[in-house]
């Protein structure tokens, strides 16, 4: 817990948050009910790294448009702090209950990189048209590639669509921008289509773009389908734009100059002299100790100067920096996040927005935290 939400609040600061501790082990199966019935079905959740609490574990229901929804199942709880029993209860089911769910702790785990998240679950309701697979019977194909423009120029770029089943309908094709926090919004492209029911070909175009046009896209028909079970969706670009920093992929942030190494965990008690070292190193520049800072993360995002004693050794070529923090006597408000970082805070990550699960990126070198023993969650 402490290291989620200091790390939370680094991000939310401009800084990469590291790692969350291992989440709880959710345990649950599919399930099937009858239309007009009810369901009963049993779930465990067992901690992992922290103890658990009964107010922390919910149930939500997806949509196809990729949000989620408070699920209504009845859920009683039982067991302990380590191992808990849920079961969860629903009357009168509906066609409309027939959904995904996932049973989380805390909040909605980020997508993983292949399957169905942990703790998610199917009902099916046997009197109700079966469930979507992840494209639907019927579905257009839409082929488009990923795309490449520069700051403040344009871009144009074409797709098609071909009929399924049922004559294509101008009118349904849209184009959407893939937000980080996985929602959907209108693109900016000016588009023409052309062609007809059993075949479009569409022209899109921007001006002047810009770093926020730098994410992932969707064509989609009708409705933006369900995500598969591996890869992006059918219709998914990516849009990179030159002059911008570049979108990060499964390998985390780019590499950073000069590279910062520190340990990311620091552990101390109440009352002692917490000292540690940390580095930086270069090939390209010249260091100078006047630009190496280190910043603490308070709960209403902000960062401030932190308290320790730093002191500092340059290397003879000035491309490396070896520096000692010391704290003494140490209390719970040093319990917290903090950054070391060189000349300029850096700038909350690009994610790449593809459509798809993905893993939580990892932390940018300089990031830490300090637990202090005595002293309660952060």
């Amino acid at each position: 817990m402490l290291m989620t939400r200091v790390f939370c609040l680094l991000a939310l600061s401009g800084v990469l948050a590291q790692n969350p501790p291992k989440s709880p082990t959710i345990t649950v199966t599919d399930q099937k009910g009858e239309k007009g019935g009810s369901i009963n079905f049993s779930f465990t959740v067992e901690k992992a790294d922290q103890d658990l609490d009964k107010s922390q574990i919910h149930i939500a229901k997806a949509s196809k448009d990729h949000k989620f929804t408070n699920a209504r199942f009845k859920v009683d709880l039982s067991g302990d702090t380590s191992k808990l029993t849920g079961e969860a209860s629903a009357d009168s089911l509906t066609c409309d209950d027939q959904s995904g769910y996932i049973i989380y702790y805390q909040r909605i785990p980020p997508p993983p990189q292949q399957g169905p998240p942990p703790g998610s679950f199917l009902l099916q309701i046997e009197g109700c048209p079966p469930p979507e697979e992840d494209t639907a019977p019927g579905y257009p194909t839409i082929t488009v590639s990923d795309q490449k423009g520069e700051k403040g120029g344009s871009v144009s770029f074409s797709f098609t669509v071909e009929k399924a089943e049922s004559p294509l309908d101008k009118t349904q094709v849209h184009i959407d921008k893939a937000s980080k926090d996985h929602k959907f919004t209108n693109a900016r492209f000016t588009v023409q289509l052309s062609g007809d029911s059993d075949k479009l070909t569409g022209e899109a175009s921007a001006d002047s773009l810009s770093c926020d046009d730098q994410s992932g896209y969707i064509i989609y028909y009708q409705r933006i389908p369900p995500p598969p079970q591996q890869g992006p969706p059918p219709g998914s670009f990516l849009l990179q734009v030159e002059g911008c920093p570049p979108p990060e992929g499964d390998d985390g942030p780019p590499a950073q100059d000069p590279k910062i190494t520190v340990d990311q965990q620091q552990h101390t008690s109440k009352g002692a002299t917490l000292t540690f070292t940390f580095k930086l190193e270069t090939s390209d520049k010249t260091l100078t100790k006047d630009k190496v800072y280190m910043v603490k993360a308070s709960q209403d995002h902000k960062t401030s100067p932190v308290r320790f004693t730093l002191t500092y050794e340059v290397s003879s070529d000035s491309k490396t920096i070896t520096g000692t923090a010391v704290a003494d006597n140490v209390t719970c408000d040093d319990q917290s996040g903090y950054l070391i970082y060189y000349d300029k805070l850096p700038p909350p990550p690009h994610h790449q927005a593809r459509m798809r699960f993905r893993r939580q990126p990892t932390p940018p070198p300089g990031g830490f935290v300090i637990d202090v023993d005595g002293c309660g969650h952060y």
